[in-house]
């Protein structure tokens, strides 16, 4: 015991040689191990981010609530661009009165050969479908990025039921305002 208390009462004296080595190597296998950690974190979310859509796209079910889920571009490259007037209608909140002021533009899948008139029948028939189904929306369903494209999809789905001619390739939103 004395020689311990010798120990604590005067700082000049010899210590165990290994008790400030251990400090070093633990530090050094920490480092080492949180390096090798944040390197495997990384690899994984690369190899998931570079092949998660290949495989979601590959989900399809069968049977009764089954979900199909397809990733990329379904749709054939736009190649004319129809430009609509903006839409400022009022969504179908309970809780109050929800407006939204978005334009959409309108990727063909063919180049349009003539302009189209803004009072032509296919301009008023494209933005009557398009009113109609953004009324039937609420807040909550388009402004989560899975409300908008869900948006595009069925913009796309009713213009196309209308205007047989020359099909909806894409749907671009190009202002969405939500004043709540």
């Amino acid at each position: 015991m004395a020689a311990t208390e010798q120990k604590k009462d005067n700082p000049g004296t010899e210590t165990d040689p290994t008790d400030g080595e251990k400090k070093k190597p633990n530090i050094l296998m920490i480092a080492v191990g949180l390096l090798i950690f944040l390197l495997v974190v990384a690899v994984g979310g690369f190899v998931g981010y570079t092949q998660l859509p290949q495989v979601v796209a590959g989900i399809t079910g069968a049977g009764d609530g089954a979900i199909a889920i397809q990733t990329g571009a379904p749709h054939p490259e736009a190649k004319g661009i129809i430009t609509l007037e903006p839409f400022l209608v009022n969504l179908a909140d309970i809780t109050g009165i929800t407006f939204l002021r978005a334009t959409f533009q309108l990727g063909m899948e063919e180049v349009q050969k003539t302009e189209l008139d803004s009072n032509s029948i296919e301009v008023a028939t494209i933005r009557d479908a398009i009113i109609t189904l953004l009324c039937s929306k609420n807040s909550d369903e388009i402004m989560r990025p899975e409300g908008k494209e869900n948006l595009r999809d069925e913009i796309r789905t009713v213009v196309n039921e209308r205007m047989p001619r020359n099909r909806v390739a894409e749907v671009f939103i190009v202002d969405f305002v939500v004043q709540l």
